[in-house]
């Protein structure tokens, strides 16, 4: 039988995944144009928005930011939340911390699977608008993590465990860690 009839003869609950390394923070927001009866009037679009911002050369402006959400962002958060909601046993690596323990907004998910934070979770600002969105970002730990750091973090033969004992291994974001080519190259 090939591997691939193998892992496919599997139960999803016995199928086992290792998921990471990034983690974010998104912040959903919208850019207030004006209030109206009291009532918030978005800024529709980037272009928008982009006017505004470009009225301000020369001089100052200030733009009121309407928070709409706070929720967990980065590829193997997402991947591993949407894995575990269907069932699949897995861990997920990444960066979940803020102030030592684990964001709030990374709690549900802690539910559902094995989180071990790397480092402290980055940041995203994302400013939606009704023809797409612009993301500013924060990476706090990310640019650094290394191979070294995930050791430190999770101990050589647990790390090992956690990669020999995995039906699938997903290591997603490698734009945001510059140190991923010696992190595949040492697990």
């Amino acid at each position: 039988m090939s591997q691939t009839s193998t892992l496919l003869s599997k139960s999803p609950h016995t199928f086992y995944g290792l998921i990471g390394l990034d983690g974010y923070v998104d912040q959903i927001i919208r850019v207030v144009d004006s209030v109206e009866n009291g009532k918030k009037i978005h800024i529709r679009n980037i272009g928008q928005f982009g006017q505004r911002i470009l009225g301000a050369s020369g001089k100052s402006t200030a733009m009121e930011l309407d928070i709409q959400a706070d929720k967990l962002g980065g590829n193997g958060p997402i991947m591993a939340n949407s894995l575990a909601q269907l069932g699949l046993p897995l861990s997920c690596l990444g960066a979940f911390t803020a102030d030592g323990s684990i964001h709030p907004v990374f709690q549900e998910m802690a539910g559902r699977c094995e989180l071990i934070s790397l480092c402290d979770a980055a940041r995203t600002d994302a400013y939606e608008f009704e023809d797409g969105k612009i993301m500013f970002q924060r990476q706090a730990g990310l640019p650094t993590l290394d191979y070294q750091q995930i050791v430190d973090r999770v101990g050589v033969e647990p790390l090992r465990a956690l990669f020999e004992r995995a039906d699938l291994v997903a290591l997603n974001h490698w734009a945001s860690l510059p140190h991923m080519d010696e992190i595949w190259l040492n697990v």
